[in-house]
């Protein structure tokens, strides 16, 4: 009930003086880092839109860098190091990745790309997981959302859904909280940073804390978090490439071979234990090519479910990442 109202109080704010809570955020909060450009990303207070990011990163950067190499996909392309991907590709690669990202996702950030003034796409890593093929158009909402040099939107519409998401009360309770008491709890996990930095400045690699943790207190690292007593039973992902779906696969081919791309899919191991189904990765080999595609999520890579392959649930290790590229590119 208290969030209900909470939520048409900000809903009554923002109709009638957006531009107050407009002017608000600009001065004050500033939440998402949209309304001012900042000269460091990396180090967040907050958590932020990954694709947003990594897209105005790469704008910031690309004139000094000349990157022709890139990473697509969800988070768990955490896993996959630039600088080791790069001991198979020699070339200037940078992580454009983006939370939960879909195929439909991908092509729009490839086909603006694409348009980038002298922009070379010499090769293409997507990191994939079984649901990122469901998704055939850009997803909607403040997590998967571009800037409208990549979208298409209005500059007003952009400022306004993060100025609507910064106002909902998951975001707002937690923010404020923290700012009133500077004392993290587990209600602000989604919300605040309190790892410093969490990317790099010029690849755009993740920062994984989590990897010297594991290396100087081993085995205590995943009994903290109970995981060795978790049990999960091995399932198929339900198939969801149709029609639609296979379209965006083969524009997202078709375009890679008209910029003379090559493209590889890593598709992960899960936690869950959890296969993407022989029907959808049939269609994945027709459209790509069976040497280009790599699934580590069936039984013949069970090993990886164990979980010392894993940062939490939802992430594997740079060591699982690294094979995969191995055998990849082998």
């Amino acid at each position: 009930m208290k969030r209900n109202l909470f939520t048409f109080i900000i809903k009554c704010v923002l109709a009638a003086s957006p531009f107050l809570a407009l002017l608000i955020s600009y001065f004050v909060l500033d939440p998402f880092m949209v309304l001012r450009h900042y000269d460091d990303y990396d180090s967040p207070s907050i958590q932020q839109s990954e694709g947003m990011i990594a897209w105005t990163k790469y704008k910031d950067h690309r004139k000094q860098m000349r990157y022709d190499s890139f990473i697509f996909g969800t988070s768990c392309s955490k896993a996959f190091r630039t600088y080791d991907w790069n001991r198979y590709i020699k070339g200037r690669p940078y992580r454009m990745f983006c939370n939960d990202e879909g195929i439909g996702d991908i092509l729009l950030k490839l086909q603006a790309l694409a348009k980038q003034p002298d922009q070379e796409i010499k090769h293409m890593l997507i990191v994939a997981e079984p649901y990122i093929f469901e998704h055939d158009l850009p997803q909607a909402g403040v997590v998967h959302i571009m800037p409208p040099d990549v979208s298409g939107m209005s500059r007003m519409s952009f400022q306004i859904e993060f100025l609507q998401a910064f106002y909902m009360p998951s975001f707002l309770s937690p923010f404020l909280k923290y700012q009133f008491t500077h004392k993290y709890d587990n209600s602000m996990r989604d919300v605040i940073n309190i790892n410093g930095k969490i990317r790099d400045r010029l690849t755009n690699d993740a920062v994984m804390w989590q990897d010297d943790y594991i290396k100087k207190y081993g085995e205590k690292y995943w009994q903290e978090r109970d995981w060795h007593n978790q049990k999960c039973q091995p399932s198929v992902h339900a198939a969801v490439i149709k029609t639609k779906q296979r379209e965006c696969l083969s524009k997202i081919k078709a375009l890679c071979d008209s910029l003379g791309s090559d493209i590889k899919i890593a598709i992960g191991p899960t936690f869950k234990c959890e296969c993407i189904s022989k029907a959808d990765l049939k269609i994945i080999k027709d459209v790509f090519g069976p040497k280009n595609v790599l699934n580590f999520s069936d039984e013949a890579h069970a090993k990886y479910r164990d979980y010392h392959y894993y940062y939490d649930p939802g992430h594997y290790r740079a060591v699982v990442g690294n094979e995969m590229m191995k055998q990849l590119y082998k």
